[in-house]
């Protein structure tokens, strides 16, 4: 497990609470899609530690409150469940954390120097509006076969691409 484990366990616990009709604050909810943004960040393997660090502290912030609004409201046992699967998710991610990533996924055409992201077509994400968000953000953009389109430039302008896709599509 790792901290998309964390986060779906996580997220899980929110639908329960909508389930059951307690209110999540929106800063929490909020918090969760920032926390999943950074995760994927995280998993592309760009700046690790500070990535790395961001995401805990927001899954810590998550948890947290998560928790202390279950016991207010949940059997014990229900919740002694939760956070046995969040400490198994947090055990094993101490476990892979000392391993290292050294292979590096090799793009033709994209510099070196120059971070990327693939997007994934489907829903309300079109090859087209990607791509005039990638020329606004000063990035550039190609159609990657049928179902992604391939966007690269500097590492600030792919975060202002992925949190503007992510706010269109809330």
């Amino acid at each position: 497990m790792n901290y998309s484990e964390i986060w779906r366990i996580l997220e899980g616990i929110t639908t329960e609470f909508r389930q059951r009709g307690l209110t999540v604050s929106p800063e929490i909810v909020n918090d969760l899609r920032m926390a999943r943004a950074l995760i994927k960040i995280y998993e592309s393997g760009s700046d690790k530690g500070e990535v790395g660090s961001k995401v805990e502290e927001l899954l810590g912030k998550i948890e947290a409150y998560l928790i202390t609004e279950a016991q207010k409201s949940f059997e014990p046992a229900y919740v002694d469940k939760w956070l046995k699967l969040l400490e198994e998710a947090s055990y094993d991610l101490c476990e892979f954390a000392n391993e290292t990533q050294t292979e590096t996924r090799f793009i033709p055409g994209v510099p070196r120097d120059q971070k990327w992201i693939r997007i994934k077509l489907g829903g309300s994400l079109n090859a087209q509006r990607i791509c005039q968000l990638a020329e606004e953000t000063e990035l550039a953009a190609r159609v990657d076969g049928d179902e992604y389109v391939l966007v690269y430039g500097k590492e600030t302008a792919v975060r202002t691409l992925i949190k503007k896709l992510s706010q269109e599509n809330r």
